[in-house]
């Protein structure tokens, strides 16, 4: 079986649904999220039924409930392999189901219906939190030594631990984070580790060590690499879960910002490395999104990183996201794959 992938990116649906209609797919799974022409999508999803009746398809609602208009037009389509959940874990479990055992209308009939047939009840809107799938590791690349690496890390560390244990290694011998926890005396004399606000912060440590030995503690390692000609081991970065590269956007620094990413970029084939700039004005941005092949985000200013400020928070917020998605879409695809289910 062939398993062509074209999942992680936004797309305009009709334009894959003329491709796949091409060719035999045994199985199709639909992230609405990712659906950049949804206005047409339930008539082109209605003619893919047509010329592909026998493809599997799976299509992954989340936030939508039950009574929602689109899911009535869905099941009307014949379409009733439909996951409404927006956590990654469960996600992945109701896509194994399927992918074992289809499912037929009975399943779907919650979705067949209207509000008004249901009274007009009110749906509760819940929170869309952002879940971890196992142990995820983050790793910060610096362009420049001083241009806000570390500051950005701990931010990013501050807001996870809120809901999640974290753990954050300096992997460089800027001695930034000794010097740190001597100054708020939290780290004792001959120690390599403090915690400060719930953040649990390591260094002189061998990664590979702390991996054996911590791994299962933390829902989240962070690492802070520094500046990327001073790193001994970008193996230890690759390995990432997440790869987050810091520029500089301050005008005299652009220049020598896209030399670093036209080097940096030679080990980012893909392009799955996302770049942050903090506190950057509008004109300088623009300017760095004209040879930027990467995703681009601008970190705004936020003095305390002990507090990250409700913008701050969004963006990382939304950094987990789309890494969640990519690692719900790899564990499904991996099973189909190797036959795992």
């Amino acid at each position: 079986m062939t398993i062509e992938l074209n999942i992680f990116k936004p797309v305009e649906f009709a334009k894959e649904a003329i491709r796949i209609s091409q060719k035999y797919s045994k199985y199709l799974i639909v992230d609405y999220d990712l659906i950049l022409d949804r206005d047409f999508f339930v008539e082109e999803l209605k003619q893919l039924r047509v010329v592909s009746s026998e493809t599997t398809i799976l299509i992954i609602a989340s936030g939508f409930k039950p009574g929602d208009i689109f899911l009535k037009k869905i099941v009307n389509l014949g379409v009733y392999n439909i996951i409404i959940s927006s956590a990654p874990q469960k996600i992945i479990d109701e896509s194994i189901n399927i992918l074992q055992k289809p499912r037929v209308y009975r399943d779907a009939v919650q979705y067949d219906f209207d509000l008004s047939d249901q009274g007009k009840r009110k749906i509760k809107e819940q929170k869309d939190l952002v879940n971890h799938l196992g142990t995820k590791i983050i790793g910060i690349l610096s362009g420049q030594q001083g241009i806000g690496a570390t500051h950005t890390l701990m931010m990013f560390a501050h807001h996870l631990q809120l809901n999640h244990s974290v753990a954050i290694i300096e992997m460089n011998q800027s001695e930034a984070f000794s010097n740190f926890g001597q100054v708020n005396h939290h780290l004792k004399a001959l120690d390599n580790r403090f915690k400060f606000k719930g953040v649990h912060y390591f260094f002189d440590v061998e990664l590979s060590e702390f991996l054996n030995n911590y791994k299962n503690t933390y829902e989240y390692i962070l690492l802070d690499f520094g500046d990327y000609h001073k790193v001994n081991r970008l193996d230890y970065f690759f390995m990432s879960d997440i790869k987050l590269c810091i520029l500089s956007g301050i005008d005299w620094h652009l220049m020598q910002s896209e030399s670093i990413y036209e080097e940096l970029k030679t080990m980012d084939n893909k392009r799955n490395w996302i770049y942050l700039v903090p506190f950057i004005e509008k004109k300088y941005l623009k300017e760095m999104n004209k040879w930027m092949e990467n995703e681009l985000i601008s970190i705004p200013f936020n003095a305390n990183p002990f507090k990250p400020e409700k913008r701050a928070k969004k963006i990382f917020d939304e950094i987990l996201k789309e890494s969640n998605r990519e690692n719900v879409f790899k564990k499904i695809w991996k099973g189909v794959i190797h036959g795992l289910w």
